[in-house]
């Protein structure tokens, strides 16, 4: 097991993708990052490697 003893940085996470990827996917990447922001899954799923 490993102690937290000091965060050197902290940011946000984005999202890149290939110029030709489809619209239709980048879509529904959004639609889940919605859910699970709204549900706040994403904050357990952050939380969890803190």
């Amino acid at each position: 097991n490993y102690e937290l003893v000091y965060v050197l940085h902290e940011s946000q996470t984005y999202f890149a993708f290939h110029k030709d990827t489809p619209d239709e996917y980048v879509s529904k990447i959004q639609q889940g990052i919605d859910i699970i922001k709204e549900n706040n899954k994403l904050n357990q799923i952050i939380d969890s490697y803190r």
